[in-house]
């Protein structure tokens, strides 16, 4: 984040530095200021300016002329609006790094204020003093400091995991991880209240498993702990340990990837959300995904609905069964209570069936209402992901009163009546012939 949202409170080094009103001869030499806990591979900004420096002939404190309208030097300690002072400093080619920490050198003794940027990353501004005041002597000398970087927001990322079978299109009870993607933040020296969560929310699904992963290292499970898991439509929470956290900044600025194992239980979509107590997003990382559906419906020639019409569906060579009334039916899962059917009927020449999702379904009709012939030419119905996505299909099943049977377009059934007639007829006449004959 190139945005500076908080100021940083004056660090105790940079205050004991404004405070002093008589200052002895500085030593000779120049400083260093090592920043730690910048995030690993952010491409983050540096960019440090010298806000006081040291006079050693006139052995005084000089404050910039660019900063002079932000630093109150008749206060002690001095009064410094370092919220302003980020805003107008001057132009400065700034470092830009990968690593997790970085060093300053050469530095003149005085109060530095240090601006730190990366892509996914916001920092407080960091204010700090470069200089050792030797109380035996009364020397200003220069200080090597390493300080921490105070990170006021990292960004929250959330996606699919590359090893699913079924990503945004899946059908219920289909199983799919996501990854949580942010960072370990850094805290202030002095911050007793260090703690890290990270949140997943999910809608029309259950999480059963959650897996941590810090620099791409799986995380023991006593480093953290994980809310309750299996419940559909309930958040989760990682919490990671006071003692993993520690007090040393030890993973600041470190890759965090949780993999979160989650099951559809909804038959219409589903979404998941993920936040961190640590988050800088105006809006949380959702992922969302869709669940299919196949309608029936059921006519005659005319276009007139039919009732009691029976199908069976068939996917992968497998009956599918459905828990569900009135034409209305969902795929039968753990998750769905009710009794499982594999038979589905329409009613008011209507079926539905959801929770379906990518594949070639088989539509048979078993039975069909009644008067009419079952029809068996029935097309496969294909749900699909991708450009061209399927993923809800409605089409007519078509069938025909028994008594109105389709012609071919020939003579049908009239030669073989015409036929069966004559072969009566010849026999009838052959029986009297051979009767009177007998008789004669």
């Amino acid at each position: 984040m190139n945005k500076v949202k908080r100021i940083l409170a004056i660090v105790l080094a940079m205050a004991m530095v404004m405070a002093m009103n008589i200052v002895s001869f500085a030593a000779e030499g120049t400083s260093s200021i090592t920043v730690n806990g910048l995030t690993l591979n952010d491409g983050t900004t540096l960019k440090i300016y010298r806000i006081v420096s040291f006079n050693a002939a006139e052995s005084k404190w000089e404050v910039a002329d660019w900063a002079k309208d932000y630093v109150n030097d008749t206060t002690d300690p001095y009064s410094i609006d370092w919220n302003g002072l980020s805003q107008v400093a001057p132009d400065q080619e700034g470092i830009v790094t990968n690593e997790g920490s970085y060093t300053f050198t050469g530095l003149d003794i005085g109060a530095y204020m240090i601006l730190a940027a990366g892509k996914e990353t916001a920092y407080n501004v960091m204010g700090t003093a470069t200089y050792a005041y030797d109380n035996n002597n009364n020397l200003i000398g220069p200080d090597d400091v390493v300080i921490s970087a105070k990170g006021q927001g990292y960004t929250v990322k959330k996606d699919y995991s590359a090893d699913n079978l079924v990503t945004d299109f899946a059908k219920i009870g289909d199983t799919i991880k996501f990854d949580i993607t942010t960072v370990f933040p850094s805290y202030p020296d002095n911050d007793t209240n260090r703690t890290f969560t990270i949140t997943d929310t999910p809608t029309g699904m259950k999480i059963t498993s959650v897996k941590v992963f810090v620099n791409s290292q799986e995380v023991d499970s006593t480093a953290y702990s994980v809310s309750e898991l299996g419940i559909a439509d309930k958040e989760v929470t990682v919490t990671f340990s006071a003692e993993y956290i520690g007090n040393s900044n030890l993973h600041a600025g470190e890759n965090v990837r949780v993999e979160v194992t989650a099951v559809v239980t909804d038959s219409n979509t589903f979404e998941n959300r993920a936040t961190s107590n640590k988050d800088n997003n105006s809006t949380p990382a959702i992922v969302t995904g869709d669940v299919g559906s196949i309608t029936i419906n059921k006519k005659d020639e005319n276009g007139n609905t039919l009732n009691g019409a029976k199908f069976e569906i068939t996917l992968n060579d497998t009956v599918l069964t459905f828990v569900g009334s009135n034409g209305e039916y969902t795929l039968k899962t753990d998750d769905v209570a009710g009794e499982a059917v594999s038979e589905v009927e329409a009613t008011e020449g209507k079926l539905v069936l959801k929770g379906l999702g990518a594949g070639t379904y088989k539509i048979k009709e078993t039975v069909a209402p009644e008067g009419y012939s079952i029809n068996n030419a029935i097309e496969d119905v294909v749900l699909t992901t991708g450009e061209k996505a399927v993923h809800d299909f409605e089409f007519d099943v078509i069938d025909t009163r028994l008594s109105e049977l389709p012609s071919t377009g020939g003579i049908g059934t009239t030669i073989f009546t015409v036929v069966g007639c004559l072969i009566m007829i010849a026999a009838a006449a052959m029986f009297f012939v051979s009767r009177r004959r007998a008789e004669k």
